[in-house]
């Protein structure tokens, strides 16, 4: 979270401007402060729905790598028709808390919705950051452009 540092301490009154707080650049501040953890909320979000879609596009290709080794047992045994059978249907889906079999067409078609909704939602999240950031950035030249080096509005991230 960016913090707002306007102490003075240790520097002589040459090397600081002290400038004077009055309401409108508290307003500002607060402002800040306000949409910086909005959009800090929602980036922590947005890390958790990337990771989500990742872990659907890890199931999709597991899913398409059992189907192909289930094809390459069939070419083996094809006069044996108890050992060869394509049975994909005990795919154990996670629906919530708990966990459906389904086969692997029902898989496929679930985890495509799911992913669906899911590239919904982050276009959405980014939707609502992108105007949060564009006005922080206004008001942060704003508060340095008075304030210089007294205030810091940098997130630890990006001051490393």
């Amino acid at each position: 979270m960016a913090s707002v540092n306007m102490s003075f301490a240790g520097k002589s009154s040459s090397e600081t401007k002290e400038a004077e707080v009055i309401f409108d650049d508290q307003k500002k501040i607060n402002r800040f402060a306000q949409l910086n953890g909005k959009e800090e909320e929602l980036d922590f979000i947005l890390k958790g729905l990337k990771v989500q879609l990742d872990n659907i596009e890890e199931a999709n290709n597991e899913l398409m790598l059992a189907d192909d080794g289930l094809d390459e047992l069939e070419d083996d045994f094809t006069s044996d028709e108890t050992t060869g059978t394509r049975d994909l249907s005990n795919i154990h889906f996670r629906i919530g808390e708990s966990f459906i079999a389904v086969n692997k067409d029902d898989a496929e078609q679930l985890l495509e919705s799911k992913k669906k909704e899911l590239e919904l939602r982050l276009k959405e999240l980014e939707r609502q950051i992108a105007p949060m950031k564009e006005e922080m950035s206004i008001i942060k030249a704003q508060l340095y452009a008075k304030f210089g080096n007294n205030i810091n509005l940098d997130n630890e991230e990006e001051a490393e």
